[in-house]
């Protein structure tokens, strides 16, 4: 299978941000971009990187605010009226529970389709 990178590091004077949409972890990959983010997009799709995300990405990079996504979610047309599953194939309630017993300082924002999220310093 292929574990292509798909993620983006913005870097911006107040805010250092990290989106990263890729099937497995790839801290190794970002060492040379940054060591922390402020902010984190992860996409949680797959089920068997959990502890990559929680024990890996939120506990190294520690990101303030951490916005769990699907890759489909960025494919799907827009249509606020759309009546979409935020998180297809997501045990929600499971990775939830992995997030908590992590204890990352990270806040979580489930966002919620066609809502808009602020993102402050």
């Amino acid at each position: 299978p292929s574990h292509d990178t798909r993620f983006y590091y913005i870097e911006h004077p107040e805010l250092k941000i990290l989106i990263d949409q890729g099937a497995s972890a790839h801290l190794d990959k970002l060492k040379f971009l940054t060591t922390s983010v402020d902010v984190l997009i992860q996409g949680i799709a797959n089920r068997e990187h959990d502890e990559a995300i929680t024990q890996g990405y939120l506990l190294n990079l520690k990101p303030r605010l951490f916005i769990p996504t699907h890759i489909d979610n960025f494919f799907a047309a827009f249509n606020p009226q759309a009546d979409i599953t935020y998180l297809p194939g997501i045990k929600w309630e499971e990775f939830l529970k992995n997030f908590e017993q992590s204890k990352p300082s990270a806040k979580l924002i489930k966002p919620k389709y066609g809502e808009r999220i602020v993102l402050t310093p």
